[in-house]
């Protein structure tokens, strides 16, 4: 108790520490200061010596013996100590163990003795000391899948993998490696039946449990089935070798032999003989059409270390399905999708004891069921038999319910029509499978023209309609045929050209000659130039004159040939090849592009004359194209005579002849000028090309054309209708005239055929041949001649109009002499001689003299007369 005076914090103590004495266990001392709060204090002191005879104490109360289960933990041996007068911190703990093994003698694994002592720091001691037993009672626990199902097609041998893949786990509380066994009886269980199989497990103290697996046998695959009759066969299309791709893993070396395609495929794992890899080796396609693939395979290799190390299956979209580990053969089926991924692979587990060989074949895969409408479908299979002598395919994993196949038809739609055959067929565990042939039958093919003529050449004077061809089309549905014409007409025209319209004060001109024969330049039409088209070219006609001296001119007859268009013109290079040849132009503002559209002609040199008319009569020039390189063309078109922008013709040329005794060879232009460029049309045969096109459409609206072009042409000669037939005239005749003969042409109009003729003769002796030749020409230059040959000829003899008469003599002596001069004669032509001659028949006293008197003249033709001059001597002498 402490008292003080004015309050406060008065007490404290403490201990300042242990003095230790041998007769002690040891001495605590406490000190208390007390501060009254006013600044006095005051201490006091006190000793107290301590003895202890009294051993440590524990917590809690240990049995001395105690049983554990050997997946249990064992209780914790730790003493909590405690001391009367020792610190807890300074007591002197020792504890010791030891494991004792029993081996599962009454199910005891071990035993762990274990103690503990703890002595104060008076030396006094306490021990505690506690016997553990490790049991084991527990037995084994069998871990697995109770109810398993099985395929319908396992066997007895692939029943043992099965059971491997489902081993179930086996866990005990204490023994690592308790032991499993099995036991089941192989029975060829049908679907909806069971194998039993029982797992037994015990642990190293003999503890054991069972388990049993049920295996039910399944079918849920339902059954394949192909249906698509237009199915690919063998390696071959879109599943011909060139269609798959070889893929290898890892280092993996495996091969594919495609020498026996399409028939079949022989795939090699791979066979590394360093060995210790697993890989694979894929042959992979994409699926062309949605269906099924069917093959056959045959291993007819193994890895040496037998059966389980390689596989042989197939992958659909990377999933894989083993078929085959160990030598044999078989036949799959997987239903598949268009665009699907689908591969036959080969697995090597250690890549190094010889690789898994593997032929397939007897490769079937869906086509794409469109069809031709002319094409052959297959019939619809009513019955299980004939889907599959059709081509069809089923199978299944266990086995087929024959009875339960049906099809239906089902058609929609044309162009394309869908014909959509649904077949169903199921296995006995009851699964079915559908399988959707989608036939389109369509008509993509355009018909077939039959009959529709080749291209020709047809008379102008027989020309078929296109009625009168009989064409026709082969198609699968009705075709309609239409038809139509189409007239290409070009037609030849006759255009009349006035002088060219030169601009300014020049004077026109349609012939420009300069520095001929003293004459100004320019000729001037008389009437129309007259310009007719012919096939490939023109002819220039009519009649100038001198535009000061009318009273020469020429009669103009130009032929040109070799028409050309522009893009035709330009595309050629001069006979020299110096130059590109070109339209003449000399102001292209003026012209602008008119020149592409128009006519490019070479004059033709052989039929090109300016004939002279007038006082130039007699003087006549043939002309040649100018310049001679033909890089410039005779132009006709609008503004093609350069002079205008009407329509015109232009073209240089050289004229070449003899004029006043000197030769001559002048450069000269023609150009003429037709207003608005009005042309009359030439009838003729040539001035169009039909176009016959028939058109089929069928019932799918595929169409077909097919076209004839018929060239009119006229192959036929004029036929003269009056021409003078040969004739003999005697000389004395008058000649006819030559005249006009008339031809008519089978195309040609009347007016345009052109005429010529020419007469000629010749003597030969008395005979005059007068040679006379008519030709007409068409439009088309069929020519038609007729020839007359009037033979003059003189077979008149003289007429012997006057000459001696008979008269009578008496005396031989007394017969006048011959006197032909008084013989009168004439002849209707020719000149004539009288030659006269006697013959004396009778006696010098009775006698008569013949005197003939003969005319000839000199073709030969003769006449006679005869003089009787009688003798009668019937004077008597004197």
């Amino acid at each position: 108790e402490v008292i003080g005076e004015c309050g406060g914090e008065y007490a404290s103590n403490d201990i300042n520490g242990y003095d230790y004495a041998d007769e002690y266990c040891y001495c605590i001392t406490w000190t208390w200061d007390i501060d009254d709060g006013c600044g006095n204090t005051a201490s006091y002191m006190q000793v107290a010596m301590i003895t202890d005879s009294e051993g440590p104490t524990y917590e809690p109360d240990y049995a001395a013996e105690i049983t554990v289960q050997c997946d249990e933990e064992v209780p914790a041996f730790s003493p909590v100590w405690s001391d009367n007068c020792t610190p807890v911190d300074e007591l002197i703990v020792q504890c010791i163990s030891g494991i004792t093994p029993i081996d599962c003698v009454e199910n005891v694994l071990y035993t762990i003795s274990r103690s503990c002592s703890a002595t104060d720091a008076c030396g006094n001691t306490t021990t505690v000391s506690q016997l553990v037993k490790i049991v084991d009672f527990a037995a084994p626990v069998i871990t697995g899948t109770a109810q398993i199902d099985i395929d319908c097609s396992i066997d007895d041998y692939d029943f043992m993998y099965v059971l491997y893949d489902n081993v179930p786990t086996v866990d005990d509380n204490c023994d690592e490696q308790p032991s499993l066994d099995h036991s089941y009886q192989w029975y060829d269980a049908t679907c909806g039946e069971s194998i039993v199989v029982v797992w037994t497990a015990a642990d190293q103290c003999g503890n054991a449990s069972a388990f049993t697996q049920t295996y039910t046998i399944v079918d849920n695959e339902a059954p394949v089935m192909l249906c698509d009759f237009s199915a690919t066969e063998g390696f071959t299309g879109p599943y011909a070798p060139e269609n798959w791709v070889l893929t290898n893993t890892g280092i993996g070396n495996g091969s594919v032999d495609e020498s026996n395609a399409p028939v079949s495929i022989t795939l090699t794992g791979s066979d590394d003989p360093n060995g210790g890899n697993s890989e694979y080796t894929y042959y992979t396609t994409t699926v062309a059409a949605s269906g099924a693939i069917s093959f056959s395979w045959e291993v007819t290799e193994e890895d040496c270390d037998g059966a389980g190390y390689d596989y042989f299956g197939y992958v659909l979209n990377g999933n894989h399905v083993s078929l085959a580990t160990v030598l044999g053969s078989g036949n799959a089926a997987v239903n598949v999708e268009a665009g699907d991924e689908f591969a036959f692979y080969a697995y090597t587990t250690d890549n190094w004891c010889g690789p898994i060989v593997t032929i397939a074949s007897d490769f079937l895969a869906g086509g794409t069921g469109e069809y031709e409408c002319g094409d052959d479908v297959p019939a619809m299979p009513e019955n299980l038999d004939d889907f599959l002598a059709g081509g069809g395919m089923v199978s299944d994993n266990c086995e087929l319910d024959y009875d339960s196949y049906t099809a239906v038809e089902v058609s929609e739609g044309s162009c394309p029509e869908t014909v959509t055959r649904t077949f169903t067929i199921a296995d006995l565990c009851g699964n079915m499978t559908t399988c959707v042939y989608v036939i389109t039958i369509d008509d993509t093919t355009a018909p077939v023209l039959v009959g529709v003529p080749q291209d020709m050449d047809v008379e102008c004077d027989a020309v078929p309609s296109i009625e009168d061809y009989v064409v026709t089309a082969e198609d699968c549905s009705d075709v309609i045929i239409t038809t139509s014409e189409l007239d290409i007409f070009d037609p030849l025209l006759i255009c009349e050209f006035g002088d060219a319209d030169l601009p300014g004060t020049q004077q026109d001109w349609s012939l420009w000659l300069p520095g001929f024969g003293g004459f100004s330049d320019n000729w001037v039409a008389v009437g129309s130039m007259i310009l007719t088209e012919l096939p490939g070219g023109a002819h220039l006609t009519g009649n100038v004159v001198n535009a000061t001296d009318p009273t020469a001119g020429f009669a103009v007859d130009v032929m040109f040939h070799n028409k050309a268009d522009h893009a035709g013109w330009i595309a050629q290079m001069t006979t020299d090849n110096l130059y590109q040849r070109s339209p003449k132009i000399f102001d292209p503002g003026q012209v602008g592009n008119e020149f592409e559209n128009w006519d490019y002609y070479e004059m033709d040199e052989s039929a090109a004359t300016l004939t002279g008319t007038g006082i130039l009569a007699g003087s006549d020039f043939t002309l040649t194209h100018a310049p001679a390189n033909l890089r410039f063309a005779f132009q006709v078109g609008n503004g093609a005579n350069n002079m205008g922008m009407g329509y015109g013709y232009g073209g240089w040329f050289d004229m070449h002849g003899t004029y006043d005794g000197e030769d001559v060879m002048v450069m000269g232009d023609f150009g003429g000028s037709n207003g608005d460029g009005d042309c009359d049309i030439i009838p003729g045969c040539y001035d169009h090309t039909l176009v016959y096109t028939w058109t089929a459409t069928d019932a799918c609206d595929n169409t077909a054309s097919a076209s004839a072009t018929l060239n009119v042409v006229d192959t036929t000669d004029p036929i003269f209708t009056d021409a003078p037939a040969d004739m003999t005239l005697e000389c004395d005749q008058d000649v006819p005239a030559l005249e006009d003969c008339i031809a008519t042409d089978n195309c040609t109009a009347a007016e345009h055929i052109v005429y010529t003729s020419s007469e000629s003769s010749s003597v030969d002796g008395c005979t005059e041949t007068i040679t006379r030749t008519w030709t007409a020409t068409d439009l088309c230059e069929n020519t038609a001649t007729h020839t007359q040959t009037i033979t003059i000829v003189d077979t008149t003899a003289p007429v012997i109009s006057d000459y001696p008469a008979d008269l009578t003599v008496t005396c031989f002596d007394l017969v006048p002499p011959m006197a032909d001069g008084n013989v009168v004669a004439t002849d209707n032509c020719n000149e004539f001689s009288i030659v006269g001659y006697d013959v004396f028949e009778g006696n010098s006293c009775v006698g008569t003299v013949i005197r003939t008197y003969t005319a000839t003249d000199i073709c030969g033709n003769a006449s006679s007369v005869t003089q009787l001059i009688h003798i009668n001597d019937d004077v008597a002498p004197m």
